[in-house]
């Protein structure tokens, strides 16, 4: 089973809140994939954000069905890596967004899964089927400074945001415990049925021979990481991407 589910934290300012949509596996907690989507700011306001609010989204497109378009991403890849491997349906688990539910009945991948909604009131314990997004959210919070709520601490630079938090998700793969406790010594990859021989071979490989774009297959979104290609609200130029990158 995979869970899908947004996390929620803001891009340079509260008035550009974004959802950063990722997938993992129920069981080992291996995280999958992820994309990301900058979205306008809702609630209530006082008068004087409300002012400031549409003087900063003058010089903002904002994009269209955001939301459907992140969660379609990571159908993509799901359909792309496991249709041909599983031949009973996938069970994928979200929460009730009517957007996953939209973009889930225009998709391919539609009759290969069976989608369970879970209510996003329902108690956050280990017996909900959502425990494995709950739970990473949780870590997410406590571990990366861009995202700790109500501080002095957040992301400036939306590409910069994503390399750091590609970086912590493949920590927590492959190098953090699965659980913390004396008897596992397992990591995530590992209890999701990755050989550690495999990982060690990796990472020896990741230290000693440099990666060129041209001789590496990646996914959309590890292409759009690689490019800097992911904007930042209100900045008027592009990211910065050294010309050996492309090689």
């Amino acid at each position: 089973p995979v869970c899908i589910d947004g996390f929620v934290s803001f891009d340079r300012s509260q008035y550009f809140p974004n959802n950063i949509t990722i997938s993992l596996t129920s069981h080992s907690q291996f995280i999958l994939s992820l994309s990301h989507a900058t979205l306008r700011r809702s609630g209530r306001c006082t008068d004087s954000q409300k002012r400031r609010k549409t003087i900063l989204y003058r010089s903002v497109t904002f994009e269209k069905a955001a939301l459907e378009r992140s969660f379609s991403e990571l159908l993509d890849q799901l359909y792309r890596e496991r249709c041909t491997v599983y031949s009973s349906p996938l069970l994928l688990i979200t929460d009730e967004k009517c957007e996953y539910a939209r973009a889930l009945r225009v998709h391919p991948s539609r009759f290969s899964i069976h989608h369970l909604t879970v209510n996003s009131k329902v108690p956050r314990t280990f017996h909900n089927p959502l425990f494995a997004s709950n739970y990473l959210d949780r870590e997410l919070r406590k571990d990366l400074a861009d995202h700790r709520r109500e501080t002095v601490c957040f992301p400036r630079n939306v590409a910069n945001m994503l390399n750091r938090l590609v970086v912590y998700l493949g920590w927590h793969n492959y190098e953090k415990h699965y659980r913390i406790a004396k008897h596992i010594i397992l990591t995530h990859a590992e209890v999701a049925g990755i050989e550690r021989n495999a990982i060690c071979k990796a990472r020896e490989s990741q230290f000693k021979e440099r990666a060129f774009l041209s001789r590496i297959g990646l996914s959309l979104l590890e292409r759009r990481l690689w490019l800097r290609s992911f904007s930042t609200p209100l900045k008027r130029k592009a990211e910065y991407v050294p010309f050996y990158a492309y090689a």
